[in-house]
């Protein structure tokens, strides 16, 4: 899958589900950030490096931002210095901006400091996410141990610095890694060591064991999907559990899948590796893979050695009763949304987002025909029933989040970028050179 569907689809999910103040959206101006509301007044004039968005009341902001190289004669990191406070929606530092907190990148994210570079937004937002103040909790780093620990709203330690990796509290829940060491590699270690990923609450007790290798973010149904790994014969085989807040199981293991991604919408998209090809599907709450379709004529397998589900190159999540799913036209890979018996009334479209506030963002389909040189190629927006509501005009856009949508359209020398509102009217643009 693209990763760029499913960090964005996600990221929106997160964003709308939490408790976000929705009348404000970030901007970026000469490399700084602010705030504007809905009708684009600038509300917080732009003197941050980065932002996060208001939750709860509070923003994180960055003044400074680095990364930096950690050597040992094992191995070297790449970690992202941060310097970081938060304010509220009168732009007062309730938390003072002298924190420092140094994230490491995971394995596969070597790239990431290029994209910053660069200037990436979505690079930006999945680095920091980790970094909201949520249920009165914001993460923060022992500057001796380097562990990972949580202070409250007013800067109190409420949860002292005892994890390897910690995340941003969601619906009453954080996911942490604890702190295990061993001088012994045996097996049984090991095996502890890779499932050492656990869920406290907003006190620090625990309420999902350590005993998963993995866990994905809490929705607000009060449930995520967890994996963990066992060893059979000369295998290590990873599987999935569908678990509630207090780590209880609500579906049995699956081991078929090598990925389960969270949804509000309870229809999971699944993501199986056969034969070096990633392939995906979907998956209903009963844990029924939903039934075929056959736009796409791409490969089908049995999952359980009885029926079939068709398997796809790439999806989008359920949002408001619709996925995008990549089929094909006339031999071409296209895009279509389908709903929950995935079944189509939509267009092809050459490239989709999720449906956000029954609005989605679509990019132009251009068959190759006489009329091509009509069509534009450009994105805009479709109502779920399909009726083009935005005319196709921008480079590239973002999905709703509240009133607005990011978008941007490129110069030869310098681009445009900002909102527009739900009418497709430009409410805040700002000029943005482009260096080439």
């Amino acid at each position: 899958m693209k990763k760029i569907f499913f960090f964005y689809c996600f990221a929106i999910f997160l964003l709308s589900s939490c408790n976000q103040d929705k009348h404000l959206w970030r901007i970026q101006q000469d490399g700084l950030y602010g705030f504007v509301d809905s009708l684009g007044n600038v509300v917080i004039e732009p003197q941050y490096r980065y932002v996060g968005n208001f939750i709860d009341g509070y923003a994180c902001v960055v003044t400074d931002m680095r990364f930096i190289e950690r050597e040992s004669f094992i191995k070297r990191d790449t970690l992202l210095e941060v310097k970081y406070g938060y304010i509220n929606r009168f732009n007062e530092i309730v938390i003072d901006t002298t924190n420092i907190i140094k994230l490491r990148l995971e394995p596969g994210m070597e790239t990431f400091p290029e994209k910053f570079k660069e200037k990436k937004f979505g690079f930006r937002t999945q680095i920091l996410t980790d970094l909201n103040l949520s249920n009165d909790r914001f993460l923060f780093q022992d500057t001796v141990s380097s562990y990972y620990g949580y202070k409250d709203s007013e800067g109190n330690i409420a949860i002292q610095p005892k994890f390897r990796t910690a995340h941003a509290f969601q619906f009453g829940r954080a996911i942490v890694v604890d702190t295990i060491k061993s001088d012994e590699y045996g097996e049984k270690d090991y095996i502890k060591i890779l499932n050492s990923a656990s869920a406290i609450d907003k006190d620090g007790n625990v309420k999902v064991k350590p005993e998963y290798a993995y866990i994905t973010p809490f929705g607000r149904n009060g449930e995520t999907w967890a994996s963990y790994i066992s060893k059979s014969d000369d295998s290590f085989i990873r599987e999935w559990v569908l678990i509630d807040s207090n780590g209880k199981n609500v579906l049995p293991p699956n081991s078929m899948m090598e990925f389960i991604y969270n949804s509000p919408d309870n229809i999971y998209v699944c993501q199986m590796d056969f034969l070096d090809c990633k392939l995906y599907t979907f998956m209903d709450r009963n844990g029924n893979f939903l039934s075929d379709y056959n736009h796409d004529g791409e490969l089908n397998i049995s999952l359980d050695g009885k029926s079939q589900s068709e398997i796809f190159r790439d999806v989008t999540f359920f949002s408001d009763g619709y996925a995008g799913i990549k089929g094909r036209y006339d031999g071409k890979p296209v895009w279509y949304f389908a709903n929950k018996k995935l079944d189509s009334n939509f267009i092809p479209y050459d490239s989709v987002l999720c449906f956000s506030d029954k609005i989605a963002a679509v990019k132009e389909f251009i068959k190759d025909d006489t009329f091509s040189s009509m069509r534009t190629g450009k994105w805009g927006y479709i109502d779920i029933h399909a009726n083009l509501i935005i005319p196709y005009q921008f480079d590239e856009c973002g999905s709703f989040w509240g009133a607005l949508a990011y978008f941007k359209n490129t110069g030869s020398t310098y681009d445009m970028e900002g909102y527009i509102n739900k009418k497709g009217n430009i409410v805040w643009q700002t000029r943005v050179s482009n260096n080439k």
